[in-house]
């Protein structure tokens, strides 16, 4: 399932909550780049520590492109996504996003009803997990579309109208986890048992579980509206290094000028020749070195947004809040951390071996994914 803007991903916990974060395909001019919401940063953190102790020099090349990343519209029908299958035309999203509007002015006037008896609770949540199935085909049509090239301002102003409504959904059910804390445990349990309800098991205990954590109707409904203020930094993320890097350039073995594309870049990291797994290493650095200064701005402001939602919920840190979402304690985190330093001595045997059989006096970060077989075609 592709995460898109409701509860849970930003500031609640009810409706497209159960999405979770997942990467989105990317635009055809940054082919594999990783979704701004899952990774990027860490990606970068990593570039920018290493790229501070090389010297940036040589892997910018003068003259004619020969290959150079192509625009969408120059790429045959049969390597590019079919979204007919979700929608065939405008006029059916339209038609789902009309529908799926109502549905949500419909939740949002069940407001209050769902501790009456277990059938309107099952009225409730079937509502809920059908808005949730329609919500996401209608935001991943529209931010895939976005992603194919995320300079046209009319598939933006598509994915914004996606974002805006599950916004809104967000707002119209966030009463819900306040009301089901409210119900007697003891009277849910036995409302589970209805054949009807057993489906929603694990729906509903996530919510007991995460009982005070959850806040009161008018506090949960301030943090579902504050969903798409405080995605803006993720958002310019996105545009930054989707739409505005400047790709460098370098040669191939036959001496092509090509621009280095994540593409390029991923595939030239596993070349047996280290001139052209430096020189993709050290161009494909400098774009984003280019625009560090933009970069850690909306890196500060998504550890804000974190730290923003985590200490509104009575969480101690970003990592609890997070982890808290998957029912995992923070000491799975740590202890995973501590098994990985404990064993570096394998990874360090392992490097010392690979920069023997690379015949190298000194093995960079751009030498770390050269193969030592080949590789089938």
């Amino acid at each position: 399932m592709i995460a898109v803007p409701g509860p849970r991903w930003t500031a609640g916990r009810c409706g497209i909550a159960a999405l979770g974060r997942r990467k989105l395909p990317q635009s055809t001019r940054k082919d594999d780049m990783m979704d701004s919401r899952t990774g990027s940063y860490t990606h970068l953190i990593g570039a920018f520590a290493l790229m501070a102790s090389i010297a940036l020099t040589g892997c910018q090349t003068t003259g004619k492109i020969s290959k150079a990343v192509p625009d969408r519209n120059s790429i045959e029908e049969k390597y590019t996504w079919d979204l007919s299958v979700m929608y065939g035309s405008a006029e059916a999203w339209e038609q789902d996003h009309g529908m799926v509007t109502a549905m949500v002015d419909q939740i949002a006037a069940f407001k209050g009803t769902c501790g009456q008896s277990s059938e309107e609770l099952h009225r409730v949540l079937t509502l809920r997990a059908q808005i949730d199935i329609q919500l996401e085909k209608l935001y991943a049509y529209a931010a895939m579309r976005f992603h194919e090239d995320m300079r046209q301002s009319d598939t933006q102003a598509l994915e914004q109208r996606a974002k805006t409504l599950a916004t809104k959904y967000g707002e119209a059910i966030s009463w819900l986890e306040p009301e089901l804390i409210k119900i007697p445990q003891e009277t849910l349990k036995s409302w589970l048992e209805a054949p009807n309800l057993t489906v929603y098991t694990h729906f509903i205990d996530n919510v007991v579980r995460s009982k005070e954590h959850i806040l009161s109707e008018r506090e949960e409904e301030l943090l579902a509206m504050s969903a798409k203020a405080t995605s803006a930094a993720g958002d310019t993320f996105s545009l930054l290094t989707n739409a505005e890097l400047k790709l460098r350039t370098m040669k191939d073995r036959d001496g092509n000028e090509i621009e280095i594309s994540p593409g390029v870049y991923g595939s030239k990291l596993y070349s047996k020749n280290r001139n052209e797994r430096r020189d993709a290493y050290l161009g494909f650095m400098q774009s984003y070195l280019e625009i560090k200064n933009s970069l850690a701005s909306t890196l500060a402001g998504s550890v804000e947004r974190d730290w923003f939602y985590a200490k509104a919920r009575g969480y101690q840190s970003c990592l609890e809040a997070s982890l808290d979402a998957e029912n995992l304690p923070v000491s799975v985190y740590h202890n995973l951390v501590k098994t990985v330093n404990d064993h570096l001595p394998l990874l360090h045997r392992f490097t010392a071996m690979k920069k023997k059989y690379l015949k190298l006096d000194e093995l960079h970060a751009y030498d770390l994914y050269a193969t030592l077989v080949e590789l089938p075609k």
